[in-house]
């Protein structure tokens, strides 16, 4: 028969509105979540950029005995520093003489 309608054979609006409306509320709860977990990843991977290019200018220092500046006139160049005690280790807290220089904070 072509007009027969079988009863309980979909979902009614009111099921469809509910589950939509359950839905709606995790992505609500769950989005906050992902962006703490989303924020803290960069974070670190700021941490180790920062802390390779901290690495790679001490290697620097070492290497050139001074830190890569430019001078008056434009051009590149290397402020010497006043001795090898100045360069001090990796990760030293002693070495101050390019930060103070730069007028960074240590």
């Amino acid at each position: 028969m072509i007009g027969t309608f079988r009863h309980g054979a979909g979902f009614t609006i009111i099921e469809i509105a509910l589950v939509l409306i359950v839905l709606g509320i995790l992505a609500v709860a769950l989005v906050p979540m992902l962006q703490l977990v989303h924020d803290d990843a960069m974070r670190e991977q700021d941490s180790t950029s920062l802390e390779t290019a901290k690495n790679a200018l001490l290697g620097y220092i070492r290497i050139n005995e001074g830190v890569p500046c430019v001078d008056a006139a434009g051009q590149p160049g290397i402020q010497r520093l006043r001795s090898h005690e100045d360069i001090g280790s990796a990760g030293s807290a002693d070495y101050r003489q390019p930060a103070q220089d730069l007028r960074l904070r240590c």
